[in-house]
């Protein structure tokens, strides 16, 4: 759950490109115990007049952390 607010958090802090992206969904993947890899998951929507890309992500609690679409 950490990694989807850092996420959601993180694009709050970009300004007013930002403001134009709504997160939807979001939501981790639990995992049975001993699990060492999760999934976080959400859908961004730009609203804006501007394209926009998400070109990175990161959290203090994975040591890995990759995009895909």
């Amino acid at each position: 759950m950490s990694l989807v607010f850092l996420m959601v958090s993180a694009a709050a802090w970009a300004g007013s490109v930002a403001d134009q992206v709504e997160v939807e969904d979001p939501y981790v993947r639990g995992v049975p115990p001993g699990q060492p890899n999760s999934a976080s998951f959400l859908r961004l929507t730009n609203h804006g007049s501007v394209d926009s890309a998400l070109v990175g992500a990161r959290s203090p609690v994975a040591k890995v952390v990759e995009l895909h679409t």
